[in-house]
């Protein structure tokens, strides 16, 4: 699983709708934690975090809109 993570969001590989999902989820629960970012962040270094979120954020939309970033059900 990391291992598949870390393809898409270093070596834009395309995701299947499992990994897009996890993304989406990881993605939003770091969003809660502002500054720490605890569950995507351990899979990748100092140095390959910073392009690998934005590669995330950009494949599951997150932060399109910067005033609404979750909409409740």
């Amino acid at each position: 699983m990391v291992k598949e993570i870390r393809q898409v969001a270093l070596d834009n590989a395309t995701p299947d709708a499992y990994i897009r999902a996890l993304l989406l989820i990881m993605r939003a629960v770091d969003d809660f934690y502002v500054l720490s970012d605890p569950l995507l962040r351990r899979h990748f270094s100092k140095d390959e975090y910073k392009p690998a979120k934005e590669r995330i954020k950009a494949l599951v939309g997150l932060g399109k809109k910067k005033d609404v970033k979750y909409e409740h059900v």
